[in-house]
């Protein structure tokens, strides 16, 4: 006969929650009652419930589907805020990676299948022992199951699956939420799962987030690029998509005042009331360039053309030069 165990044995044996014992009796979880107060379980039969609930939560959510605030609130039963939600009900940490706010304080990016997800604390240098930040670090040996949303567009979160802890996290010195440098902790994130989004959609959203730059100061736009190290973001789409830093871009054009760098002619018309020159990459992402702002170029569409086609040491000489010369 299997030993039955106390509340106290159980919680101590699985990690669980009371609560969270309470809500799976709620739910059917058997057990033997003695006296008026006294619940006795089986462990294997607990054991098989949780991961009984785990695997339902799993089958419920759909890859690639949006969901409001209020439907994961629901489905994980955990708070309405926050990028790091722990749900001690269903044993999981939602992590949610925003990509539609210029003024986030989270620089989030993926480099091919890996996703560098920044810890928990929007001020002030992180503590990878805080919070859910040393869940999110345990979580290969804690039960915990992550699970990642991005947000490419206000309110609605793309679920993109179950992500594992694949290496040690690292700091990186980055802006906080106050403008201020301090010590941010990455965690390398992959998909337990491949789900390859459309290249065309990543760049649809990048535009987005670009548009939306455009409204912040020139103070601000320079505080988001003093701690960009240049290294090219990418993702592994269909095709190999690479992510600009779309603040290192806005800086360029700002830089350039409505001329383009090369012919030195205004821009040949405006977009929402700003002069329209495209960025360019002096030494491309895909033969190592940096994505900085010495880089990076503004161009009129003629003379970035000309260049995609014929790409001549004389005018990337004379481009060169010219960023010299412009600043905000």
């Amino acid at each position: 006969m299997a030993n039955l165990l106390t509340v106290s044995e159980i919680l101590e044996s699985t990690g669980i929650a009371r609560t969270t014992l309470y809500r799976m009796i709620d739910e059917g979880l058997p057990y033997t009652q003695v006296g008026t107060r006294k619940k006795l379980f089986i462990l294997e039969e607990v054991q098989e419930f949780i991961d009984k609930r785990k695997n339902d939560l799993i089958t419920k959510l759909e890859i690639g589907k949006e969901y409001y605030n209020e439907e994961l609130c629901a489905i994980f039963k955990c708070s309405t805020q926050g990028g790091m939600r722990r749900s001690h009900s269903t044993d999981a940490l939602v992590l949610i990676s925003h990509h539609d706010d210029p003024n986030n304080a989270y620089m989030d990016y993926w480099k091919n299948d890996v996703l560098y997800y920044t810890g928990m604390g929007m001020e002030g240098p992180q503590d990878i022992n805080f919070a859910q930040n040393k869940t999110l670090n345990d979580s290969n040996s804690n039960g915990v199951i992550n699970y990642l949303f991005e947000v490419f567009s206000n309110k609605k979160y793309m679920y993109r699956g179950i992500v594992k802890l694949i290496g040690k996290p690292f700091q990186k010195e980055e802006i906080d939420f106050a403008g201020n440098l301090r010590m941010v902790w990455k965690f390398p994130l992959k998909l337990i799962n491949q789900n390859l989004l459309d290249e065309h959609f990543i760049i649809k959203e990048q535009k987005m987030v670009g548009d939306a730059i455009q409204d912040i100061s020139n103070e601000e736009l320079k505080k988001k690029i003093a701690s960009v190290d240049g290294i090219a973001r990418s993702r592994i789409t269909k095709a190999i998509t690479y992510e600009y830093n779309l603040y290192v871009h806005e800086y360029a054009k700002r830089r350039a005042h409505g001329r383009c760098q090369l012919c030195k002619k205004e821009a040949p018309f405006f977009v929402n009331g700003k002069p329209f020159l495209k960025s360019y990459h002096l030494c491309p992402l895909s033969k190592g360039g940096l994505d900085v702002v010495n880089n990076v170029a503004a161009l009129c569409p003629n003379c970035y053309e000309k260049l995609i086609h014929v790409h001549l040491n004389e005018d990337i000489e004379e481009i060169q030069a010219q960023i010299e010369k412009d600043a905000i």
